[in-house]
């Protein structure tokens, strides 16, 4: 959990309690109400200064996202121009898609659409449910059909890569249109995904697990890490989530050796880093350079490593160095 949602969680707790002691010392009389004001008066201090600390982190937090998106144009700019991105997100990743977003447009990229995952898509219980939705929403068009499968995830992800991937020969506006429509009114996309157009890559965000049942957690986050390598198979995918804790969608894919090969990963999504990362990983992914990024285990860097500047040319005038080029 972020640190800023620790303290409105303790401020608002500090609240309550400043709400209960001056309830309480209206009703009270004589000696005890003067340590009851006493303790409401501390109360209400720790309060102040939660807010203010509160004020402090959001005022950090902008001044990272404004150095990102500032940083971002120099760094990846231009390096996925012409190229189309499918944002697919969790509902605890909504928070993240605007600034993920920003930052594929900061290095030339169009998103073409998002798919917005239901907690009824990652249900293990759903998967079943997920494969004849597959089957039957698979349209003429897909000539290939879908692979041989009894997992409703793999076979959703075959059917969204056919469909969505800017290589699907044969496939209408219609067609994608008819399958996310279908997936829309069995409740597994909300209403608001579409997509305008075929992609060259997709972008996973699974944002941060809250739940506590420990088989819950792992269902859930695999069924992410099934849809990133299964879309990883047809195109270019990378996943990013907050955390990369063992039970989450990160840790999982890291732990596969052949798909970690395939597929990157960014474990810091809810950072300004983290977007910047997401983007940058994505660019590279395109030019066949996979990594794996953030704070968390298995991470290589916090951002993927740039190419020293090239040396003037013996011949040429003394001139000042251009800056490190990403690595591409």
């Amino acid at each position: 959990m972020r640190l800023r949602y620790y303290v409105i969680t303790v401020a608002a707790l500090a609240t309550a309690v400043v709400a209960g002691l001056a309830i309480g010392s209206a009703a009270l009389r004589g000696p005890v109400a003067a340590p009851v004001q006493a303790r409401s008066d501390e109360a209400d201090e720790r309060n102040r200064e939660l807010t203010e600390e509160l004020n402090r982190l959001d005022g950090k937090l902008a001044e990272s996202e404004r150095l990102a998106e500032q940083l971002a144009p120099g760094l990846i700019g231009g390096r996925m121009a012409g190229r189309s991105v499918v944002v697919v997100a969790t509902a605890s990743a909504a928070g993240d898609v605007a600034g993920v977003e920003a930052m594929l447009g900061a290095g030339g990229a169009t998103v073409a659409g998002r798919l917005e995952l239901t907690d009824r898509f990652v249900d293990p219980q759903r998967r079943d449910d997920l494969l004849d939705l597959a089957v039957a929403a698979l349209p003429p068009a897909v000539s290939g059909g879908l692979p041989a499968t009894t997992d409703g995830v793999v076979a959703t992800g075959a059917l969204f890569g056919a469909v969505l991937g800017r290589d699907s020969a044969g496939v209408t506006e219609n067609d994608r249109r008819g399958v996310l429509g279908a997936y829309v009114s069995q409740g597994f996309l909300t209403g608001l995904s579409g997509v305008s157009d075929g992609a060259d890559a997709f972008v996973v965000l699974a944002g941060t697990v809250t739940g506590t049942d420990a088989g819950t957690v792992t269902g859930t986050d695999a069924a992410l890490v099934t849809l990133a390598t299964t879309l990883g198979a047809t195109g270019t995918v990378v996943l990013a989530g907050s955390g990369a804790q063992p039970d989450s969608a990160v840790a999982q894919l890291r732990a596969d050796t052949a798909n970690a090969a395939k597929v990157s990963t960014v474990d810091n999504l809810s950072t300004p880093q983290g977007k910047l990362a997401t983007a940058w990983a994505l660019a590279d992914q395109l030019a066949s350079k996979v990594g794996h990024y953030g704070t968390g285990p298995g991470a290589a860097a916090t951002l993927p490593p740039t190419l020293p500047a090239a040396p003037p040319s013996p011949s040429a005038a003394p001139a000042e160095s251009p800056p490190p080029a990403p690595i591409g």
